[in-house]
């Protein structure tokens, strides 16, 4: 005779309204695991610690945590030690006044397979910051923070990862770095003071960042023996700052800077390690930049072993532009297209490698 195995649930809810409030939860074992923490009009403090090391069908972790007013805090760590795929899922969402927030999903004992992993934080009004790591396969972060003076950074490692921030405005900042392949990093920022980086190491990697106003500075690095990545970066409006650079090859990067713009400034570096090429081009870098003038564009490209091509292209309106192109090694193609008066453009190839 045998017996089917009961679901073993651990569920802890913890409800908070008033001041000098704070939440605890810590869980650990087989089963379902799920934590849930609401806080309400307080200094608000949250801490949620969730691990499971079971291998049985329905080992879930979860966890939320809501926090209105005044002091806010939340921090969750979770990780799942059993053998396998497990997925895991955090929420943080802070309505006002100092917030901040921290989620962390593995690393797992025993598997490196950990996933798939969500984490979103939502942060709306007042000082803002969050935090997010996850560690494993098939991952989504999103941050999304809504006025004052925000703050964001996401990290990830494994594959087929995605992580997203969206700021609506103020101060912003915003950073994501992720480790392996067929990885995608999304930034957006609307409005004030705006700064985004991101970094990414492997290949079939995919980074964009939109910033439609206001200061704007973008940096997009895909790292040495990178292949097949592709960087986007859309800015709208002056003084603008947008930088680009990608090593490995088949790489592709776009920078476009537009509407009424004035005094930006991009800048793309790309540099193949001489690998064979498949299709036409190992690496392509484009800049379009649209506006009243005094825009200054330059790209660099450079190949180790003088045999492969690459294309770049530049295409400026308006008036006092200044273009300029770097190619070193391999048969490549330069276009330059200035619409406009007063404006400079440079071109230098060679095939030697220069140091």
């Amino acid at each position: 005779m045998s017996f089917a195995q009961a679901p073993i649930n651990r569920i802890a809810e913890i409800s908070q309204e008033g001041l000098m409030n704070k939440a605890g939860v810590n869980q650990s074992g087989p089963g379902y695991i799920r934590a849930e923490v609401k806080q309400e009009k307080g200094f608000n403090t949250a801490k949620i610690d969730q691990i499971n090391m079971h291998h049985m069908p329905g080992a879930l972790i979860e966890s939320k945590v809501i926090q209105t007013g005044i002091g806010n805090d939340a921090t969750v760590k979770q990780t799942h030690n059993g053998m396998g795929m497990f997925p895991l899922t955090a929420k943080i969402y802070q309505s006002g006044n100092n917030n901040s927030a921290s989620q962390i999903q593995g690393p797992a004992l025993f598997s490196p397979f950990l996933g798939p992993l969500t984490a979103k934080i939502i942060q709306t009004g007042n000082d803002n910051n969050a935090s997010q790591e996850q560690y494993g396969v098939d991952n989504k972060a999103k941050i999304i923070q809504t006025g004052n003076h925000n703050n964001a950074t996401q990290f990830q490692t494994s594959a087929s990862n995605l992580a997203k921030i969206y700021q609506g405005g103020n101060d912003n900042n915003a950073d994501q770095k992720q480790y392996g392949m067929n990885l995608k990093a999304k930034i957006i920022q609307k409005g004030d003071g705006n700064t985004a980086n991101q970094e990414q190491y492997g290949m079939f990697n995919v980074a964009y960042a939109s910033q439609p106003g206001n200061n704007n500075l973008s940096t997009q690095i895909q790292h040495q023996f990178s292949s097949n990545n592709y960087a986007s970066v859309l800015q709208k409006g002056n003084w603008g700052t947008a930088w680009q650079e990608q090593s490995g090859n088949w790489n592709k990067a776009e920078i476009e800077q537009g509407d009424f713009s004035y005094k930006n400034k991009a800048i793309q570096i790309q540099k193949s390690d001489g690998q064979a090429a498949f299709g036409n081009y190992v690496n392509i870098a484009k800049i379009t930049q649209d506006g009243f003038g005094s825009n200054y564009a330059e790209q660099y490209q450079t190949n180790m072993f003088n045999v492969i091509p690459n294309e770049a292209t530049i295409a400026q309106h308006g008036f006092m532009n200044y273009a300029s192109q770097t190619q070193f090694g391999g048969s490549n193609l330069s276009t330059i297209t200035q619409t406009g008066a007063l404006n400079t453009a440079v071109v230098t190839q060679t095939p030697f490698i220069m140091p």
